[in-house]
């Protein structure tokens, strides 16, 4: 059996050029699918975007996070990660 959005508690987007396009139409998608969490990496503004309390809206929280804030998913807890990381500042 193929996981569904169920199995899923946290879905990472990596955005260069589709940034609109990954925290709006797909960031959307997740949340109406049930995605507890969704990270969307902005690289050219060097931020993390992070999507909590999904409804068939979107996501209800999203918050903002650079350097040298660290990041850890409400649902993984060891999953962490420290902005500088992402990109080397």
């Amino acid at each position: 059996m193929l996981p569904g959005p169920e199995d899923v508690l946290l879905a990472i987007e990596v955005a260069d050029t589709t940034l609109r396009f990954d925290s709006t139409v797909k960031a959307q998608l997740y949340a109406k699918h049930g995605i507890p969490e969704l990270w969307v990496i902005d690289v050219e503004g060097q931020a993390l975007l992070r999507c909590l309390e999904p409804s068939r809206k979107g996501y209800a929280k999203v918050t903002q996070h650079r350097s040298p804030q660290i990041v850890a998913a409400r649902l993984l807890p060891n999953a962490r990660i420290e902005i500088c990381d992402l990109f080397g500042s």
